[in-house]
């Protein structure tokens, strides 16, 4: 992930999650945000951006508040759409755990360390996800109005703020069983 400001738009390289063969693997999904368009480019279809669409070609006011906010919206979904995968993983190492405590065999290992491995996946990227939306956050540039800027950059929400907001995500607590963000707020 890296973001690139240019005198009339920012370039912005994500990642969403995506599985081939039961496999977790990364999905590039570049885009190029200007005061007045957006583009993405992705070599493959992206849930999060297919939803999005469908919500601005049924009118949603997404699409009124600017290509800034569409980003967002894209954006959010992204991170959204991390979380059914982590569910997936913790529900993996709650039934794993059980079966390694009450019958340890080397079949159980292996779907444990693929878990791990799946964690390892989601972590390498995240983790780097963390100076882009630093920055994004910031609101000092140029193609993000100062509006959307409050929405985008609301980590810890407060009412009236925006109904949800992004959390970064850095790490998981096997003990505690609960994922460390950049929110204190949030568990």
């Amino acid at each position: 992930p890296k973001l690139d400001e240019f005198e009339q738009y920012v370039f912005v390289v994500m990642h969403g999650l995506a599985r081939t063969e039961g496999r977790l693997r990364p999905v590039e999904v570049d885009v190029c945000l200007g005061k007045n368009f957006l583009v993405t480019v992705h070599s493959e279809p992206v849930r999060s951006i297919e939803s999005v669409c469908a919500r601005v070609e049924k009118k949603s006011p997404i699409f009124k508040r600017g290509a800034d906010f569409l980003f967002y919206a894209i954006a959010d979904a992204m991170i959204d759409s991390y979380f059914p995968v982590i569910e997936d993983l913790e529900q993996r190492v709650d039934e794993l755990e059980e079966k390694l405590l009450s019958n340890s065999t080397e079949q159980v290992l292996r779907e444990l360390f693929a878990v791990y491995h799946e964690l390892a996946v989601l972590r390498r990227t995240l983790a780097p996800h963390r100076e882009v939306l630093s920055r994004l956050n910031r609101g000092d540039l140029a193609v993000i109005t100062p509006m959307n800027g409050r929405v985008m950059g609301n980590p810890y929400f407060v009412p009236p703020g925006p109904e949800r907001h992004m959390v970064l995500i850095k790490g998981y607590d096997p003990k505690t069983k609960q994922f460390i963000t950049n929110d204190a707020g949030t568990q």
